[in-house]
């Protein structure tokens, strides 16, 4: 009897830690998920086919539907995107756009317990990048240090700039995984990167608390680091011939010491709108 008594206040101790140091943003009436709905329907037209009459119009095929929206970012210049799991949570048609163009993507790792997914673009339209501009940090942030994000919020699909600064080094009731950040946040700003003024990427947003304006909670970039390694160990994705192992997660940033607007310009196009169904 003692023994299983033991063995059961173990057993409790080990819930009760992962609980602790699991993302608290999934169930908490408190908070917010940042993601977005999506419910419009549109069909493609070009200068020719905008002339028709509405009759015709109503017999072209229909695009895909796509339920949730949110937002990521390259982690390999190859078109290895990082989002937030509960954008494509169920999803079974994803789409990535950028400023560039609308691509393919599909699902090749998922996390629920980080709430991180990583996406690959496979459309043949895109061209890989160069190297990425900004390095993703493997260590903390400092408290009070300015932070900025790009996002997409906005029902019109344009890109999102915001500025604020880090209030605290652990999220939600002291997660551990997380950051929490002063800066306007609204769905849609799910996955969106956090970066610093040297041009590292600090968090990704996925969260917010609900009545309380400007408090957002962002994923620590060192679990970007974690995904990779879980991603290295995966018997299944070693076996697919499309993937380009090992990634490149790009370390250091080159855009350190430029103002504000050239920083975003060399970053905009690695920040994608995720669109799932």
């Amino acid at each position: 009897m003692v023994a299983a008594s033991i063995a059961g206040i173990t057993a409790l101790a080990i819930s009760g830690l992962i609980s602790y140091i699991s993302p608290k943003a999934t169930n908490d009436k408190k908070l917010e998920l940042l993601s977005r709905k999506l419910d419009g329907v549109t069909r493609t037209l070009n200068n020719v086919t905008n002339k028709i009459n509405e009759g015709a119009a109503a017999a072209l095929p229909l695009e895909p539907r796509f339920k949730s929206g949110g937002t990521g970012f390259l982690i390999d210049p190859r078109g290895y995107i990082i989002t937030n799991f509960h954008i494509i949570k169920n999803a079974t048609l994803l789409e990535v756009q950028n400023n560039k163009g609308s691509y393919k993507a599909r699902l090749i790792h998922q996390d629920p317990a980080s709430d991180l997914a990583v996406l690959k673009i496979e459309d043949s339209s895109f061209r890989p990048l160069g190297l990425l501009p900004y390095g993703i940090r493997n260590g903390s942030a400092d408290l009070g240090e300015d932070i900025f994000t790009l996002g997409y919020p906005r029902d019109d699909d344009e890109i999102v700039y915001g500025k604020g600064y880090m209030s605290a080094k652990s999220g939600y009731e002291g997660d551990t995984l997380a950051c929490q950040i002063a800066v306007e946040a609204n769905p849609g700003n799910s996955g969106a990167p956090v970066l610093n003024s040297d041009g590292e990427i600090v968090g990704i947003i996925n969260s917010s608390q609900r009545m309380a304006q400007g408090v957002v909670f962002a994923i620590r970039s060192k679990n970007i680091f974690r995904t990779l390694e879980d991603m290295r160990a995966d018997s299944t994705l070693k076996k697919d011939s499309t993937l380009n192992f090992p990634l490149r997660l790009p370390v250091s940033s080159s855009i350190k010491g430029l103002s504000r607007h050239q920083q975003i310009t060399k970053i905009e196009e690695c920040v994608f709108l995720v669109k799932s169904n």
